[in-house]
């Protein structure tokens, strides 16, 4: 076994040359008499011509009309489905009609509560004539306020005779 002298040098290895490319751009020349500059192409790079092009080479061809064929299917179509049917395909105008009716009848708390389901449904375009709804509604309020102060009135009168 031998052992490596500490005097001795590894043998220097021999650089090979590597030929450099550079991209430097070429001198431009002052503006042509027809006022471009031409391009700068880099060192080292070859030029190739571009391929000669028929003027009319696509013009020619005629054009063939698209064929549409699916695609194989590899697994069965998913079923077909349908739109949910409507939330409530009757409108409910009858709420409106009734709250109007029952404003006029002067029944009190009736056009209150079907002159506000009447009104809500109508803001969400499930029914018509929402002006039978308001009116149902102001009726009523008119026709409570008058049943307090002809309560109170009756009461009033009550406590006098006493």
């Amino acid at each position: 076994m031998t052992t490596p002298d500490e005097n001795t040098q590894p043998e220097p290895v021999a650089e090979t040359a590597v030929e450099a490319t550079s991209f430097e751009a070429t001198p431009v020349e002052p503006a042509t008499a027809a006022g471009t500059v031409p391009e700068a192409t880099p060192v080292g790079v070859p030029e190739y011509p571009a391929p000669p092009v028929a003027p009319d080479a696509y013009a020619a061809a005629p054009v063939a009309a698209a064929t549409y064929e699916p695609a194989p299917q590899a697994y069965a179509p998913a079923p077909q489905t349908y739109a949910p049917p409507a939330a409530n395909p009757t409108p409910s105008t009858w709420m409106n009609i009734t709250a109007f009716v029952t404003g006029i009848l002067g029944l009190g708390i009736v056009p209150i509560i079907f002159g506000h389901l009447g009104v809500n449904q109508s803001n969400k375009g499930r029914a018509d004539f929402k002006w039978m709804g308001i009116v149902g509604l102001v009726l009523g309020y008119l026709t409570v306020v008058a049943y307090l102060i002809l309560t109170a009135v009756f009461i009033g009168a009550l406590a006098a005779n006493s």
